[in-house]
């Protein structure tokens, strides 16, 4: 992977992701990605929860996104089936079919259910 003057290159986008993710906050300014023939696309293509290993994305901040997907498609995740909380994404998100600005599908399941996100 490269980053140079703000361009991100090589970058290989893990299928699965079963971790946490806490943002504290911060801002992610200006992410590109176009993968039209893809899916599950988006900062995290696919976060997944099972068992006691459950999936969190909270307090992160996307601003001015272009995210092209095929299907599920969206600007922190393309599908997620755990925790979205304290979370937005503003800017462009397009696809075929399950596009969502912040999240293409959730998955929700007791107890992970969705809270805060905008």
């Amino acid at each position: 992977m490269e980053f140079r003057s703000g361009i991100c290159t090589g970058w290989q986008q893990q299928h699965i992701f079963q971790r946490h993710v806490d943002g504290l906050g911060h801002i992610i300014s200006n992410l590109y990605i176009n993968r039209p023939s893809q899916d599950y696309v988006g900062l995290f293509g696919y976060a997944y929860s099972r068992g006691n290993n459950t999936s969190t994305l909270k307090n992160v901040g996307l601003i001015g996104n272009s995210v092209k997907g095929n299907n599920y498609v969206g600007g922190l995740a393309g599908y997620s089936r755990g925790i979205v909380t304290n979370s937005y994404s503003t800017g462009d998100v397009s696809g075929n079919t399950y596009v969502g600005g912040l999240v293409g599908v959730i998955a929700i399941r007791s107890p992970t259910p969705m809270r805060q996100a905008v």
